[in-house]
Parts: C-alpha cells; structure tokens; sequence
C-alpha cells in the first residue's frame, strides 16, 4: 500500500516488517516513528524498539 493517511498508517502498524516513508526532516522522521510506535501497540503488537529499526533511505 502506498500513501501516508491514516489508512496506511494502520495497516503498517498491523502488518509491516519494513516501511519506505519519504521523510525530509528529522522532525518529520520523529513525528512518524512516534505516531506509529503508538499505532503498533493499539494494534496489540510488541512495541517498537528504536535500536531494531532499519533505516532504509528512500
């Protein structure tokens, strides 16, 4: 699924083992990882270690 509302928001926090997200600022890079670390425990799954990420340059 491509996009970044709400909708694919969810469904990365259900289901995604690696999300690609066009981040231009680290801000912006901290606002995502912190929006969907909160989506990924309301899904009941573990939540995010920041160490285990992959950052993957898109």
């Amino acid at each position: 699924m491509s996009g970044d509302g709400p909708e694919a928001r969810d469904l990365a926090a259900r289901h995604g083992d690696v999300i690609i997200a066009p981040l231009g600022t680290f801000e912006a890079g901290r606002a995502f990882y912190d929006d969907l670390a909160r989506r990924t425990v309301e899904a009941g799954r573990p939540a995010v270690n920041p160490r285990s990420l992959q950052k993957v340059p898109s």
